[in-house]
């Protein structure tokens, strides 16, 4: 039987009530919460990049680099959530294991980068600039940036999403399989914005970033070692579709521990390299350590 030979009925609450007849490719995910959530956030995000600009200049307040890494990180989303991507993940769980990995190590820090926060408050009137902004600066937001805190709620939500009696529901269930991509979607986002927040008084020293990466590769690598060599099927939905594929289940499974435990584990190598590459850089050529000032002409909306 071909791979695709057929969709199975369990992808009816992902593609809509009629199968796609194997044709896996034209089925994408039209949902009525994920698509106008994207749409929001594109469209806050590019009024506020146009105010910005028009008030500051052009490549000012955020930089153009900066403006296309969140274009990608909104790309990657709809290949994780909306494309067919997320049609096979229902079918194969090493394609649910690569549709996780888009949206924690690929969207994430991309949304990161773009500072979407600050651009998307100049979406708004200075009134409701400074209202907003002032949410942020209360104690409560703060700390959700704490190194420990946002490493410890990064590695449950990670683990706890795993526990099969949650996995299986997330398949089942619509509601909560967009519960668990929203969970590790914001957990991502704390877990890189410590490392990558564009305001550098806000991120964490170069040599603790690669502590902090080093033993989330560890745990994670743990999770896919567990998944990879487990003598039995932790998610019995797969068992009733990876046949179409020329898999079992168990089979399925190993190689959703092999994405997770590999390729997972060589992006957080390479994250931690570069940040020790730096690092490195930093304690040979010390620079003084000054917090950059925001441009008064933005942060007034004169």
């Amino acid at each position: 039987m071909p791979h695709h030979a057929m969709l199975m009925p369990t992808l009816a609450h992902v593609v809509g009530d009629e199968p796609h007849d194997g044709h896996w490719w034209t089925a994408w995910n039209i949902d009525p919460v994920i698509i106008p959530v994207l749409l929001l956030l594109s469209t806050l995000y590019t009024v506020g990049l146009i105010n910005m600009w028009r008030r500051a200049g052009t490549g000012h307040g955020v930089s153009r680099l900066q403006a296309t890494a969140f274009a990608f990180a909104i790309l990657s989303l709809v290949v994780a959530l909306i494309s067919p991507v997320d049609v096979l993940a229902i079918e194969l769980s090493w394609v649910h294991m690569i549709q996780h990995m888009i949206i924690m190590m690929i969207a994430a820090p991309l949304f990161v980068i773009a500072a979407p926060t600050r651009v998307m408050l100049f979406a708004f009137t200075t009134v409701g600039r400074v209202r907003l902004g002032a949410m942020f600066r209360m104690p409560g937001p703060y700390l959700l940036w704490q190194p420990l805190l946002t490493w410890a709620l990064y590695a449950f939500t990670l683990w706890i999403w795993h526990i099969p009696t949650l996995y299986e529901a997330a398949l089942r269930n619509e509601l909560v399989h967009d519960a668990q991509h929203l969970a590790f979607f914001i957990a991502s986002c704390l877990f890189w914005r410590v490392l990558l927040d564009p305001l550098s008084r806000l991120r964490l020293n170069l040599g603790l970033g690669v502590l902090y990466l080093f033993t989330s590769s560890l745990h994670s690598s743990a999770l896919g070692v567990f998944l990879a060599l487990s003598p039995r099927v932790w998610y019995p939905h797969y068992e009733t579709t990876t046949a179409a594929w020329n898999l079992t289940a168990l089979e399925d499974q190993q190689l959703a521990g092999l994405v997770m435990w590999m390729p997972a584990c060589t992006l957080y190598a390479a994250a931690a390299a570069l940040m020790f590459y730096f690092w490195m850089r930093q304690l040979q050529h010390p620079l003084p350590a000054v917090a950059p000032i925001p441009n008064q002409k933005l942060e007034t909306g004169n």
